[in-house]
Formats: C-alpha cells, sequence, structure tokens
C-alpha cells in the first residue's frame, strides 16, 4: 500500500460493534478501534486510535457473504472505492465524501460490500492511545 502524505483513518485492525441500517438509505458501522493518522513530515505520523461511526449515504446495496460469527466483528482489511480509485484508508477530512463502494473482510471471512453515494466518519470522545508512526 502507498502510504499517502495527507492525513487519513485507517479501518484495518478496527472491531465493528454495531450496523444499523436506515430508512433514507444511510448504513451505519459502529466502529472500536479505528486508526487516526495526521501527517508530521516525510513518513512520519502520528496514530491516535478512536471509536467512531463511518456513516454511508445513498446506500444501493448491502451484501454479506461469508460466516460472519457473531463473536468475530475484527477487520482484517477494508476497501474503500471512490471514482476509479480504490484504497485501503478513508480520507481524513470533515465533511462527506463521494464514494462508490466500502468493503469489509473480516476475520472470521465475511465479506461485507456496501454500494453507496457518500460517507462521513465521525470520532467519540478521546483518542484511546497515541503515539508516532513511520511509514516504512
Amino acid at each position: 500500500m502507498a502510504i499517502p502524505e495527507r492525513d487519513f483513518f485507517e479501518l484495518h485492525d478496527a472491531t465493528i460493534r454495531l450496523v444499523t441500517i436506515s430508512v433514507g438509505c444511510i448504513c451505519e458501522f459502529t466502529l472500536e478501534g479505528v486508526s487516526r493518522f495526521r501527517h508530521l513530515r516525510d513518513a512520519r505520523f502520528t496514530r491516535e486510535v478512536f471509536n467512531g461511526t463511518l456513516a454511508l449515504a445513498g446506500c444501493e446495496s448491502i451484501e454479506v457473504t461469508g460466516s460472519w460469527a457473531a463473536s468475530d466483528n475484527y477487520v482484517m482489511d477494508a476497501t474503500i472505492v471512490s471514482g476509479d480509485v480504490e484504497q485501503s484508508v478513508w480520507p481524513d477530512l470533515p465533511e462527506e465524501v463521494p464514494v462508490r463502494r466500502v468493503e469489509f473482510s473480516l476475520f472470521s471471512g465475511a465479506k461485507i460490500k456496501v454500494q453507496c453515494a457518500s460517507g462521513a466518519m465521525r470520532l467519540e470522545g478521546e483518542a484511546l492511545e497515541s503515539g508516532e508512526w513511520l511509514a516504512e
């Protein structure tokens, strides 16, 4: 993965605690352990871990395949598709961002795929942990 020289969220290593589907085509993933990376210089970042919610709007379809054990909601990998660009990080922006698809691969082998129009990350409370990270 190419490390962006900007602020971003990484959904890998988070745990899905709740999935809410609401009228109005909104799907929210309540996540525990979302990593927020803030670019310092060169390949150095500060890394903070938060609980938060990824809210996806304009959802057209939600697909779950594979075995999704209730006790295993650990995100092994996440893919965000915006336009023709596929990436593994979510931009750290205060507003909604256009996105075509979000996919989660869980440790249990389950895959969650959401076709949507936009999304936003909302953090909850203070950072659970923080430190510096060097991209290699």
